[in-house]
């Protein structure tokens, strides 16, 4: 049960906050601050999200071609154990590598994925991979020299001004993180045996031992901007080009309840009496296909953004369309805009 939780409405065809809304407090304890609109929630697998936009602004430019052949770009033997797999395999998590590994322990979390064995031949399963967003990482590095952190903050966050929304660091003393608990800006994440309570640090741990800057998770943010990143998902440019967003909503995965371009395809449900949802969505990278509907794996974040065609009986002529609309739910944190 989350111990807070924020709603957001706003309007696509120009952005404007329709409705906002904070409940709860920062942490379980009943003594901690109220949540505010302003608080920031770790976003943990969103992160992946916003790595995948970068990584196709960057195929936008030629900078990078979603067929790079990724044992190639990191210099490997032709027979190198990632001959074969392609950004777009690592992206839409039917590269064969592993779902997760205990990375931290290995000393360099982004060597050590390197290590990692593929389970399956490229393109044969969809696995959801931490492991394959890390040698996405290293792809990057070795391509571009950039790391995915330092892209994510140059391609969206930076292009959006989401001032809100960011990698923090690691380390912090269980003193600093009441201090910050105090200040209500941060929600408590959970309480890690080793670690104490988290708050504005990342819970996954290899991200954690990459210093809270990771291609899979670390990303810290509002309602507010994560309102912001799905209608410029949803828009298209200037974020995106316009090819890229129509492969994004219109596209279809490699693998049956897949990935698409490092979101994962799916078609609302019409779950309440005033809308019939008709048009096929996109949400983040989980392992559990289909529309929002509460905690998922790995990690409990979930954001979708899909077009919605409805026919409220009392507001609107039957057959008139709804605007497109982005809805984002995570660990208590919810966002819905729409026209």
């Amino acid at each position: 049960v989350a111990s807070a939780v924020v709603v957001q409405v706003s309007r696509r065809s120009d952005g404007a906050c329709l409705f906002a809304h904070a409940v709860g407090r920062v942490s379980a304890d009943l003594g901690s601050p109220s949540v505010g609109l302003h608080s920031r929630f770790d976003l943990a697998s969103i992160t992946k999200a916003f790595t995948a936009v970068a990584v196709l602004r960057l195929v936008e430019r030629s900078v990078l071609s979603l067929s790079d052949d990724v044992g190639a770009v990191l210099g490997e033997a032709p027979d190198g154990g990632h001959a074969g797999m392609t950004l777009r395999h690592l992206l839409e998590h039917d590269s064969g590598l592993p779902a997760w590994r205990p990375l931290h322990a290995d000393g360099d979390v982004v060597q050590a994925a390197l290590r990692v064995p593929a389970e399956a031949a490229p393109g044969a399963r969809h696995i959801y991979s931490d492991v394959g967003f890390l040698v996405l990482d290293a792809a990057l590095r070795r391509r571009v020299g950039r790391s995915a952190a330092e892209l994510v903050r140059a391609e969206v966050l930076e292009p959006l001004a989401l001032t809100s929304t960011g990698f923090r660091g690691v380390g912090q003393s269980a003193e600093a993180a009441q201090r910050l608990l105090a200040t209500g800006d941060f929600v408590a994440c959970e309480v890690c045996p080793d670690r104490g309570l988290l708050v504005g640090e990342v819970s996954d741990e290899n991200a954690h031992a990459m210093g809270g800057a990771a291609p899979h998770a670390g990303l810290f943010g509002t309602a507010a901007d994560l309102a912001a990143f799905g209608l410029a998902v949803l828009a298209g440019p200037p974020l995106l080009a316009e090819p890229t967003r129509r492969a994004l909503f219109e596209g279809r995965p490699s693998h049956a309840g897949g990935h698409l371009l490092g979101w994962t395809p799916s078609r609302p449900r019409a779950t309440r009496p005033l809308a019939a949802c008709s048009r096929r969505g996109v949400g983040d990278t989980s392992d559990s296909p289909g529309p929002p509907c509460g905690w998922i794996p790995i990690g409990g974040w979930r954001s979708w953004c899909w077009p919605i065609a409805c026919t409220p009986a009392a507001t609107r002529p039957a057959g008139s369309l709804c605007a497109p609309s982005c809805t984002t739910r995570f660990h208590g944190l919810r966002t819905r805009c729409n026209d």
